[in-house]
């Protein structure tokens, strides 16, 4: 750790080389000795880890216009910015690809191609707006209001919510994952990995809403395979 990367880190470091040179007073101060008194107090000091090490290493071989657009990138919503996210997105970009880091590519790494591999924050729970009614105790006297009928006739097809009738017919939390998550693995790479970005930037909703989405993703990918002329 430098200062660079964290001043009480830095100062921590320091500290404890000063203290081993205190204590062993007979040993010179040099960049051997400094290197074997850093292995020897390895868990007394403050360490860069691996991920922000590779990271720096793949950064410094960019270009300044590179580091630019880097360092000013407006990340998609809820993209956790961290060594981990950072690190997978040039090593896409200048590793696997050698693509140029520029603001279009870095949306398209981040988005699209591998947004599965990265981490997001989870999306907030999201009210339907509609104000809740009490119920006014009117019960069956006012039947435009009330769902066992319909146009002024009773609605035979009405199943009371709640009854073990209604939860046979309404599919659970888990059955709409599970569809969704299958969905999602349909199509050619580049769709799945759109399709699975859909679902991470809508972690928080109903999975019956982010199946809805994916669906009508799914559907674009689909009318674009379609001939014209059919």
């Amino acid at each position: 750790m430098d200062e660079a990367d964290g001043k009480e880190e830095a100062a921590h470091n320091a500290e404890r080389i000063m203290a081993f040179f205190d204590l062993n007073v007979k040993t010179p101060v040099t960049v051997q000795n400094v290197l074997a008194a850093c292995e020897q107090m390895r868990d007394q000091m403050k360490w860069k880890p691996q991920e922000q090490i590779e990271f720096e290493n793949i950064y410094s071989t960019l270009t300044s216009q590179e580091k630019d657009a880097f360092d000013s990138w407006s990340r998609p919503q809820r993209l956790i910015n961290n060594s981990a996210n950072n690190l997978a997105v040039l090593k896409y970009l200048k590793l696997s690809q050698r693509y140029e880091v520029n603001a279009r590519t870095l949306l398209q790494a981040s988005a699209q191609r591998i947004a599965a591999q990265l981490e997001w924050e989870p999306a907030p729970e999201q009210s339907s707006g509609r104000p809740r009614h009490a119920d006014d105790g009117t019960g069956f006297l006012h039947q435009d209001k009330n769902p066992r009928y319909r146009n002024g006739r009773i609605n035979h097809a009405y199943v009371e919510p709640g009854s073990k009738e209604a939860d046979k017919q309404q599919p659970t939390s888990d059955s709409w994952q599970r569809v969704t998550e299958i969905l999602a693995r349909s199509g050619t790479h580049s769709q799945q990995a759109q399709l699975q970005a859909i679902i991470n930037q809508n972690l928080g909703k109903q999975w019956r809403e982010i199946h809805s989405l994916v669906q009508k993703a799914k559907r674009s990918f689909d009318n674009k395979l379609i001939p014209r002329g059919f």
